[in-house]
């Protein structure tokens, strides 16, 4: 019997080329054979419907899709939503789930909050450069109260907030966690504020779950009503939208940050909101400023993608073109995404909590089946090029933001890129300077190299999750 490091070997080896393979195109991939598309139906939520041809949707790559999440290809994927030019085209529903069911967003939540938040500006209850301290003078004896910190409401939509707020270092799991310790306590408001201020706020993108329940309080304290009465006052009722509850702290704080419940239908309703710029079928229910305001780039976030008002911003590669994308975004995959250029919603939900990789999967869904139905677009031929041509772009660089290396080398039918935290990816040209990789973790990444033809490439850009990083070279081949 081999000994066991040589099986261990074996079964590393044979993972990561799973891992690293390319799918099987999407046109070329078999179909449940019991899978039938049906037309959305009409119900009393006032969204319209339409099938996929007359949306000029090609309804093979949403089919295969739905094959996919039935053969676990994808797995804990709870539904699947798409609206196109305002409306409903595609629904589907897995694991004996329904359209009437109600799934926790966690931090689906936040970029709801940030429509409240406008809402409460639209009012003229609040402004973004209002500072935080002077909504809670209740608070003193709190050095953020006291000193006081100079960290406005802006600061706190945009995440960069200046505390030493800790929610990215450590697990969930872990006690010391802020947003975990956060939950586990009783009264949240004196927790969150008692983070220490250690940079200039404004400064740099730090996730934090309590820096949106503060958000929540302000909107609350400014129009002297509970929270969840503003939302469902403004936004709710106005858009047909009924939520099953929204969780709260033991001392009765909405839990804006992560506590929301929400239908997928109602989901869509969000994305379709912020995609027609605060109104939801002719009324206006959040100003066109505020949206703008919210989709514009703010501080750069996870993956390189741009973070405005609790939204993150991103771009698609399609057919050698970037399109501009935003979305919301929770815990395992509760997703809304939102494609302005080509009129588009998608919505998923998927199971939130022991789903590894579930944030991701939605991503590669979004990518490989839904934007090539819309779109008509399929993944990018190869190009030729030879071998010397290849080893101009060999070396090693680094990221320009995080310091992480990563090791360009020749490869069997391209090069490799070699992230220092990542595993080896194989890429293949698709054009000059231009590469495309795959990986079961992440879907496509497509590599381009910025230099004049002549001259050996001094960056490289990566993209991948719809979002961009940027590695400068630091040594030749």
């Amino acid at each position: 019997m081999p000994p066991g490091w040589f099986i261990g070997l074996i079964l590393t080896l044979a993972l990561n080329a799973c891992a690293f393979s390319r799918p099987i195109p999407v046109e070329k991939q078999d179909i449940d054979p019991s899978y039938r598309y049906e037309v959305p139906q009409v119900d009393r939520d006032g969204w319209k419907t339409q099938s996929l041809e007359a949306a000029g949707i090609r309804q093979q790559p949403l089919a295969a899709l739905a094959s996919r999440i039935r053969d676990k290809t994808f797995p804990r994927v709870y539904s699947v939503l798409i609206v196109k030019d305002g409306k409903l085209v595609f629904e589907e529903y897995f694991n004996s789930h329904h359209r009437y069911q109600f799934y926790e967003m966690h931090s689906v939540s936040k970029s709801v909050t940030s429509i409240l938040v406008g809402i409460a500006v639209d009012q003229g209850l609040i402004g973004v450069d209002d500072p935080v301290h002077t909504y809670f003078d209740d608070y003193r004896g709190i050095e953020w109260i006291d000193k006081p910190y100079p960290i406005t409401i802006g600061n706190l939509l945009t995440m960069a907030h200046g505390t030493d707020w800790d929610e990215r270092s450590r697990p969930l799991s872990d006690p010391k966690n802020s947003i975990r310790a956060m939950t586990d306590g009783d009264d949240w408001l004196p927790f969150i504020l008692n983070h220490q201020l250690v940079e200039p706020p404004g400064t740099r993108f730090n996730y934090a779950g309590g820096m949106t329940v503060l958000l929540g309080e302000i909107v609350s304290r400014a129009s002297g009503m509970d929270l969840g009465e503003f939302a469902e006052r403004y936004l709710f009722h106005p858009m047909g939208i009924y939520i099953e509850g929204w969780h709260r702290s033991p001392l009765g704080v909405v839990n804006c940050q992560g506590g929301l419940y929400l239908r997928p239908r109602d989901m869509a309703k969000i994305g379709q909101l912020m995609l027609d710029k605060g109104v939801w079928q002719d009324d206006r229910v959040v100003s066109e400023e505020w949206v703008k305001a919210s989709l514009t780039k703010r501080v750069t976030a996870e993956y390189g993608w741009g973070y405005g008002y609790q939204w993150r911003l991103g771009q698609a590669v399609i057919d050698d073109q970037l399109v501009d994308l935003f979305f919301a975004s929770g815990r395992g995959g509760q997703h809304i995404f939102v494609v302005p250029e080509l009129r588009l919603v998608a919505v998923f939900t998927a199971q939130p909590i022991d789903n590894s990789g579930g944030h991701n999967r939605n991503f590669i869904m979004m990518e490989d089946y839904v934007l090539p139905a819309v779109t008509g677009l399929a993944t990018p031929k190869p190009f030729s090029m030879q071998s010397g041509q290849l080893s101009r772009y060999a070396g090693r660089y680094r990221h320009l933001e995080t310091g992480e290396e990563a090791t360009v080398t020749l490869g069997a039918a391209g090069i490799n890129v070699w992230p220092a935290f990542w595993w080896r990816i194989p890429a293949s040209p698709i054009g000059p300077n231009r590469f495309i990789g795959y990986s079961g973790r992440t879907g496509h990444l497509y590599f381009k190299f910025l230099s004049d033809q002549a001259k050996q490439p001094e960056r490289f850009e990566a993209r991948f999750l719809f979002g961009k990083r940027v590695y400068e070279r630091i040594q030749p081949p």
